[in-house]
């Protein structure tokens, strides 16, 4: 394929001087200057290519070399190629094939056909190479303007050798009416096409350079994935080389935004643009802060990237503004319970809480449960006092003997209360755990736990323990034998502890006399005795004593 003409076609968007780029946008010239005068496109004819050969003649070779030369310079935008029968009408066919280009058959071909060039050549067969030479001939000066030849060994593949000639031949005779560009963009990936023909791909750091483009006006198209077609009419001038960027614009998004509730204010860019559900045209590609924003619900903001010539759909489920309550007991540390979940013990502050109608439960050990159910707004802070009631049960005491004095005793709050004197029946109390105590006189203080239940009877017995009573033993001369009830228990000073209530036989004795007596012991009382032994009675004591070892000794010494 010959990509010649489409390179020529490539070169002629160079800009014409004193033309402002803004009009050659437009295709308009500045109001001071006059339109340049652009070269019209030059008229050529083809005649037929001569020959002496006898075999070229035999092949009809010339003909077909002719046929192939028009055909190339019809694809070429830059001539106007006359049709053979153009040229038959004013020249003989015989003169064509015989004499070639004579002055008379120039001076046809100027005058009446308005013809500029004249393409002509020879074809030789010298042993098994084609020699073709031709000439481009300016017709109003009679003077061969460019000349070229080819030559090849294959016949079938003439076309190409050919092609390539006319092709050469055509850029050196326009080469002093042609100009050159270079094209970028901003951004760079843009393809750049001149009368719709395709010319390359803008690169970064590296222009699409079209050379060779003969003077004129051209269509020059720019199109890059995500910005907007640029369109323009380039003027190219001879002999000129020139470079310009042309700034592409960002084809503009689009926007769907709705939301849940509907109705809520849009902000893009802290600028108010409308109201759920919305759709945006035209926004311009790249981030954008959005917020979406109804009262009693929570604001939503997000960054939103949009793509250019992409539609962005933002769906929002906005959520209603939190509630707060401060809940508090009488007493204290009750579980709080709002919709069935625990959330802690009084006092509390429950933070984040969906508005609407809510319930709230206060609970704790003896205490009747506290409920409440009430609506809730959005943002609302509320503070709820609940006051419980402790629940009741019923306690019997007894206690052995009976007159005993009963305290009760609150294990959880430590608080004691007299209730009365045993027996006690059915005294209703708070329900709980409890201490009960009995005090009676004379007899230690019992105790006995209690667990009192809603609507149940807690019994409780208590067994009095009587305190021991003491006895205090004084004798002089000290040192003097204790027997209580016969059986030896020390010696004086002596206290005798932990004696029950009762009589009891005291005996004193010292080597030479002795005493006894009955003495009553009270409870957690103390008896006192005082004895004193006189000298008489040790006198007596004595000589009885002496008498019991006089026949003591006499047995000894009788068995002697």
């Amino acid at each position: 394929m010959n990509y010649l003409p489409f390179l020529l076609l490539q070169v002629m968007l160079v800009l014409a001087p004193g033309v402002g780029f803004a009009q050659l946008l437009k295709g308009q010239a500045t109001p001071t200057e006059a339109e340049p005068a652009f070269r019209k496109k030059p008229r050529i004819a083809v005649l037929p290519f001569q020959t002496s050969s006898a075999r070229v003649k035999e092949i009809g070779l010339s003909e077909a070399i002719t046929a192939m030369a028009v055909t190339e310079l019809r694809n070429n935008s830059n001539f106007v190629t006359l049709e053979r029968s153009q040229i038959r009408a004013v020249i003989d066919e015989q003169d064509l094939a015989e004499m070639g280009l004579t002055e008379s058959a120039s001076e046809k071909l100027m005058k009446v056909l308005d013809v500029e060039v004249v393409l002509l050549g020879e074809i030789a067969y010298l042993g098994e190479t084609i020699h073709i030479d031709a000439r481009m001939v300016d017709i109003r000066t009679a003077r061969v303007a460019v000349a070229d030849f080819v030559q090849t060994n294959n016949i079938a593949t003439v076309r190409k050798p050919l092609a390539d000639l006319v092709q050469r031949m055509l850029l050196e005779y326009l080469r002093p009416w042609m100009g050159s560009l270079e094209i970028t963009s901003d951004p760079a990936g843009a393809e750049v096409y001149i009368d719709g023909d395709y010319v390359g791909t803008t690169t970064r750091g590296e222009p699409v350079r079209v050379d060779n483009f003969i003077e004129g006006r051209y269509n020059v198209k720019l199109i890059a994935g995500g910005y907007v077609d640029w369109q323009g009419e380039i003027v190219v001038l001879p002999k000129m080389s020139q470079s310009f960027n042309i700034p592409l614009i960002m084809k503009p998004g689009s926007m769907t935004v709705s939301s849940e509730p509907p109705e809520a204010e849009v902000y893009m860019d802290n600028n108010l643009v409308g109201k759920t559900p919305l759709t945006l045209r035209e926004v311009a590609e790249g981030e954008h802060d959005l917020r979406i924003v109804k009262e009693t619900y929570q604001e939503w903001s997000q960054k939103v990237v949009v793509r250019s010539f992409r539609p962005t759909d933002v769906m929002v489920t906005l959520e209603v503004l939190p509630a707060m309550l401060v809940v508090r007991s009488d007493p204290s540390g009750a579980s709080v319970y709002f919709m069935g979940r625990q959330r802690g013990t009084t006092p509390v502050t429950l933070s984040n809480l969906t508005p609407g109608e809510v319930v709230l439960r206060l609970t704790k050990m003896n205490y009747e449960e506290w409920v409440t159910s009430f609506l809730l707004a959005p943002n609302e802070r509320r503070e709820i006092d609940g006051t419980l009631v402790r629940q009741m049960g019923l306690l019997s005491v007894a206690s052995i003997p009976d007159g005993a004095v009963v305290f009760l005793t609150d294990l959880d709050s430590a608080v004691r209360e007299r209730i009365g004197v045993t027996p006690i029946f059915n005294y209703e109390t708070n329900v709980g755990a409890y201490l009960v105590g009995a005090e009676r006189k004379d007899y230690f203080a019992g105790t006995s736990k209690a667990l009192v239940l809603q609507g149940r009877l807690e019994e409780i017995a208590i067994v009095l323990e009587e305190k021991p009573g003491r006895i205090l033993v004084e004798t002089v001369p000290e040192n003097a034998q204790v027997f209580l009830d016969d059986a030896f228990a020390g010696r004086t000073p002596l206290v005798i502890s932990d004696l029950k209530r009762g009589t009891y036989s005291i005996k004193l004795r010292i080597p030479y006399a002795s005493t006894q007596r009955e003495l009553e012991v009270l409870p957690d009382t103390e008896t006192r005795i005082s004895h004193r032994f006189d000298k008489s009675s040790s006198y007596l004591l004595s000589a009885f004593w002496a008498s019991m070892m006089s026949v003591l000794l006499f047995l000894i010494a009788g068995g002697g």
